[in-house]
């Protein structure tokens, strides 16, 4: 069974390694599409491995714009703000779990740039594709100026 950390690095790395034993150009079966999403079976020839890619649909465009950066992300499809889930999680010390909260919300709210409480996960509900979003090192790539 797939990590969550095997994942990662599979989805990171544009699935051009396999994600069991990270040899490259994993080889695809035919695409099946199954509503909003499609399902391609994979394998590795090197150590056997089987896993499926799952893509999910979230826009359609003119033929003519093939530019990646031209297509509209999923926050932004037809001007509508979409539904997500943000997970934050924090490592801390307290003696009971009601101390532990009270602790995260006092990192979460102290206003301090310093603070290690920069990391979410965010899960967009119609896909449920999953990105990590570190908002201390990363600038929004969807941002519009």
């Amino acid at each position: 069974m797939l990590t969550d950390t095997q994942v990662k690095r599979y989805i990171d790395g544009a699935g051009a390694n396999c994600p069991y034993c990270g040899e490259p150009n994993p080889m695809g079966g035919p695409v099946e599409i199954e509503g909003k999403l499609a399902v391609q079976e994979m394998s590795c020839a090197s150590c056997q491995a089987r896993w499926n890619d799952i893509f999910a649909r979230f826009n359609a465009v003119d033929v003519d714009r093939v530019n990646a950066e031209e297509v509209a992300p999923p926050d932004t499809v037809n001007g509508s703000p979409r539904e997500y889930l943000v997970r934050w999680e924090i490592d801390t010390e307290a003696v009971t779990p009601h101390e532990a909260a009270a602790r995260a919300l006092a990192v979460q709210r102290d206003g301090d740039p310093a603070n290690t409480a920069t990391i979410f996960e965010v899960t967009d509900k119609v896909t449920g594709m999953v990105t990590t979003v570190d908002l201390a090192t990363e600038t929004d790539p969807y941002e519009t100026h």
